[in-house]
């Protein structure tokens, strides 16, 4: 699931979660999105929705794995961090697959 301001919306993109209105759901999960309820979200001022797809990642996987070692910089000798250091590499590997 991403979340994706209304102006990167193109039409066949698919709802991973409702567009509510209130308490009132405007478009349910699952529809898949069109130029008319496009354009009618931006004459909603809606800001943002989710859609289904991966997060696109701001900056590479080498780079959060240089900041990952920044981070931990100083660590190894402790084994709670040390484990907690591996969650998190590949919790990060996973992101980029």
């Amino acid at each position: 699931m991403r979340k994706v301001s209304i102006d990167q919306l193109e039409p066949g993109m698919v709802l991973e979660r409702p567009i509510l209105r209130g308490s009132t759901v405007f478009l349910g999960k699952g529809v898949v999105l069109g130029e008319t309820a496009i354009s009618r979200l931006r004459s909603m001022e809606i800001e943002h929705a989710f859609v289904e797809g991966s997060e696109e990642q701001p900056i590479s996987c080498d780079e959060a794995m240089t900041l990952l070692d920044e981070r931990f910089r100083n660590k190894e000798d402790d084994p709670l961090l040390k484990h907690i250091k591996n969650l998190v590499r590949e919790h990060i590997a996973g992101l980029y697959d």
